[in-house]
């Protein structure tokens, strides 16, 4: 099982630095967070909601395939995009899934995770003309075509985001 990132560097500090006086280390274990944070800002580590998952049951899907594995635990890169209120995921090629699946971020906003991920979001939404992002996401996808998912319920299915890597990307300028 993995060691919790921040965890980790708590206990490198504290090993070996024990003859550190206190202020130190604390000042050492800012910096080594700040890195931390700056680095997964890039987009490099998958952020996780802080729900325990199986590796072994976590099935990686072409998003176009999803349809196959409702109510499943899966991984699956996609593209998330939209404007105001109505956003939505696709695939890399066209398939019936395109922008008719949501993505619930809810269990981010459970605890304090939702520090790791809300700058890119806030970013991505504030300039949805300027932005979109391409996202690995391991999550529960369901499906739902009776009433919907997301804002006013118009998507058949969503993806319940237990870990997700988010990477901006500007769109090409269309003339």
């Amino acid at each position: 099982m993995r060691k919790n990132p921040l965890r980790a560097i708590y206990e490198t500090v504290t090993s070996n630095h024990k003859k550190m006086n206190n202020m130190r280390k604390k000042m050492l274990i800012l910096i080594y967070l700040l890195a931390f944070l700056s680095i997964q800002s890039c987009g490099i580590f998958m952020i996780g909601s802080g729900t325990k998952i199986k590796k072994s049951e976590v099935k990686e899907v072409k998003f176009c395939d999803l349809e196959k594995y409702n109510g499943k635990m899966i991984k699956t890169q996609l593209e998330y995009s939209g404007f105001e209120e109505y956003w939505s995921a696709g695939g890399f090629t066209k398939c019936d899934l395109n922008h008719k699946v949501a993505l619930d971020f809810d269990e981010y906003y459970d605890g304090w995770r939702w520090l790791l991920i809300d700058r890119k979001l806030s970013k991505l939404h504030n300039k949805y003309y300027k932005y979109k992002a391409k996202m690995t996401v391991i999550g529960i996808f369901e499906i739902d075509t009776i009433n919907g998912f997301g804002h006013l319920n118009l998507k058949k299915a969503r993806i319940l985001v237990k870990r997700v890597k988010i990477k901006l990307i500007k769109k090409k300028i269309q003339e």
